[in-house]
């Protein structure tokens, strides 16, 4: 019927078929999910926060007049530490903006980082407790920085996904 060098040519076969089919399997899911997530994301979704000065954020409690800056950091990136810094440096060039700023850090650590860099002086930034990770799970985060900023209509204008300058996103609020 087949001899050996048949069947190792068929099991090759069906070993490289199967491989294939399970990896396009893997991408289709995969752009599944990204499409998911800009989906999700296209419009401000709804999130509760507990801030490190002991109130509630909503996207309800947000300035509605205000483009919004949504920043997941953590306060041992560098990366980081040079956007808030930055930040901190142009931000009389912020008009009309707001930034959240999120972690699943502990609220006294995200306090230092938030002085350090002089953003707690102003009322229209945020640092945000996220600490059953929602903020990572609806946008689908795996680095640090990751910005997402928002127009007065609540709607995506545009993702950062690492290191960014105030500039580029000054630049990115103004379109």
């Amino acid at each position: 019927m087949f001899n050996a060098k048949q069947i190792i040519k068929l099991l090759l076969l069906l070993l490289i078929t199967s491989t294939l089919i399970y990896l396009s399997c893997k991408i289709v899911t995969k752009l599944n999910h990204k499409k998911e997530v800009a989906q999700r994301i296209k419009q401000l979704p709804n999130f509760s926060y507990n801030t490190i000065r002991g109130t509630v954020v909503t996207q309800n409690t947000l300035n509605q007049n205000y483009n919004t800056v949504f920043i997941n950091f953590n306060t041992e990136c560098d990366f980081c530490k040079h956007e808030a810094a930055q930040i901190s440096e142009h931000f009389v060039t912020f008009k009309k903006t707001q930034f959240v700023f999120v972690s699943n850090q502990d609220a006294n650590i995200i306090k230092e980082f938030a002085n350090t860099y002089n953003l707690l002086q102003h009322d229209t930034v945020i640092f945000a407790l996220d600490t059953k990770n929602n903020f990572s799970t609806t946008f689908d985060t795996h680095s640090f920085p990751y910005a997402a900023l928002y127009n007065t209509n609540k709607q995506l204008i545009k993702v950062f996904k690492g290191a960014t300058t105030a500039k580029t996103l000054l630049k990115a609020l103004e379109q």
